[in-house]
């Protein structure tokens, strides 16, 4: 009876790890997890350029990306803005939460975080197959860059890499997705990355655009010290 008790709860623990593994996530290498700041519980990287990897379990399919401008007002122009994915270049930015299909609706919207509304854009990730074993690129850490697909993994999925480069923004958050239609005939948000996996780009400034305290402590101590040397000159 002992080992019945036992071994049931086994197979509940493991169903509920089962089920409570992300339908997808996001995930970009060389990254750092950042638990609070503007994007809390993210993939955050300081690049323009970088791998941005969408991971989901099998059979889910439809995905799509949305990229939303960090940085920007309703009123700002980002006619400048420019997101490359794998080489195309995606320009056509829109007001409000993703994703596309739900703007002109109050309904089926992504919940709101922090960077909602902005401007945003999306491309289509495709189908996501059981192409072989998955991780949780959080809890685990996973990283399918280096590690591959999991032999003897509890969950099937597969994972695609997109090459990505922004440019004239400083701040981009990822979020992943599907569509589903409700009950009403609604359209609506079907799977999703948690907001705990979610990415986002940070770029940093260009060299020399804004120096160091210590930099300007230092350039102040030179120029001192030069003027005390052309005094005893004299």
């Amino acid at each position: 009876m002992k080992r019945l008790i036992l071994a049931t709860l086994a197979i509940l623990c493991l169903s509920a790890s089962a089920s409570a593994f992300p339908d997808l996530q996001l995930y970009i290498p060389g990254a750092t997890y950042e638990t609070g700041g503007d994007d809390p519980e993210t993939w955050i990287i300081n690049a323009s350029s970088f791998d941005l990897y969408v991971v989901g379990k099998a059979d889910i399919n439809d995905v799509l990306v949305s990229m939303a401008l960090e940085g920007f007002g309703e009123g700002d122009d980002v006619s400048g803005v420019s997101i490359l994915v794998n080489g195309v270049a995606y320009t056509n930015f829109a007001w409000g939460t993703p994703p596309m299909a739900t703007l002109l609706s109050d309904f089926g919207d992504l919940s709101p975080h922090s960077v909602f509304p902005t401007w945003f854009t999306e491309f289509d990730a495709g189908d996501f197959g059981a192409v072989g074993g998955i991780g949780n690129t959080v809890d685990e850490p996973w990283d399918p860059s280096i590690d591959g697909y999991l032999a003897g993994s509890q969950t099937e999925g597969e994972y695609k890499r997109f090459t990505i480069q922004v440019i004239g923004a400083a701040g981009v958050h990822f979020d992943a997705y599907n569509l589903a239609v409700s009950p009403r005939g609604l359209t609506t948000v079907g799977n999703f990355a948690p907001y705990s996996h979610d990415a986002a780009s940070h770029t940093p400034p260009p060299n020399g655009s804004t120096p160091e305290p210590t930099t300007m402590v230092l350039f102040g101590l030179g120029l001192a010290g030069g003027a005390v040397v052309r005094r005893f000159k004299k």
